[in-house]
C-alpha cells in the first residue's frame, strides 16, 4: 500500500532503526544511518511492514518471510503477529516471559530450548562409554569435553591459552579443564 506522506520524495534513502523507519536525501551523512538526523521518521501501520520504493513511490510492503513463501532465517527478524511464534512449540512472542534464542529457522522460547539442550545432553552422555580413560583427551588436535566427546572450538575457549583454565561444556554443562600444549623441535643441518 503506498505511504501517504507528502515529506517522502524518490530521491530519499532509507534506512531502518528496528520497526522505524528513517527517511534522507544526503544518505552519506554519518548521523543519518545512527539514526539522529533523518528528514522524515516513520512507524509502519503494522510491525511486519517496511518501507519500499516501488517505481518511484514509496509503499508499505510486507516483511514477513512466511507471509512471502519463504523458510525463517537467523536473519528473519520482521514477523508478523501470526507467524511471530516460537519455532518449536508455536507459542506467540507475546505470551513468553524469557528472552528467547535465536537461530536458523527462526526464535525458539527458552522452555523449547532448555528442554532440547536437556535431550542433546541426555543423548550425549548416554553414547559415552562406561570407563573414562583420561589418554583418550591427551595431546589432541582438537579439544574434546572428556564426559560427552563435544568438540571444543577455540572461539568457545576465547582465543589460545597460554595456561590451564576451567571450561565449561555447552553440551553437557559439566567443567573441565583445558590447557594448550606446545611442543618445540629442532632440525639441524650441515654446514656447507
Amino acid at each position: 500500500m503506498p505511504i501517504n506522506d507528502e515529506r517522502l520524495t524518490p530521491d530519499m534513502q532509507r534506512v531502518r532503526s528496528g520497526e522505524t523507519q528513517l527517511f534522507r536525501k544526503d544518505y552519506n551523512d554519518r548521523q543519518f544511518i545512527s539514526g539522529g538526523n533523518a528528514d522524515v521518521i516513520l512507524q509502519p501501520p503494522e510491525r511486519h511492514l517496511f518501507a519500499e520504493l516501488i517505481d518511484g513511490v514509496w509503499h508499505w510492503v510486507n516483511g514477513c518471510a512466511e507471509c512471502n513463501g519463504k523458510e525463517r532465517s537467523s536473519m528473519t527478524y520482521i514477523e508478523c503477529e501470526k507467524h511471530d511464534v516460537c519455532r518449536t512449540c508455536r507459542a506467540p512472542r507475546s505470551q513468553i516471559t524469557a528472552t528467547p534464542w535465536g537461530g536458523r529457522h527462526g526464535w525458539q522460547c527458552k522452555p523449547c530450548a532448555d528442554r532440547e539442550h536437556e535431550e542433546e545432553k541426555s543423548r550425549a552422555l548416554a553414547a559415552m562409554p562406561e570407563e573414562y580413560d583420561e589418554l583418550d583427551y591427551w595431546q589432541e588436535d582438537t579439544p574434546r569435553c572428556p564426559y560427552c566427546n563435544y568438540q571444543v572450538h577455540v572461539e568457545e575457549i576465547g582465543g589460545l591459552i597460554d595456561e590451564a583454565r576451567e571450561q565449561e561444556c555447552p553440551r553437557c554443562d559439566s567443567a573441565f579443564t583445558i590447557e594448550a600444549e606446545c611442543s618445540i623441535s629442532f632440525t639441524t643441518r650441515r654446514k656447507k
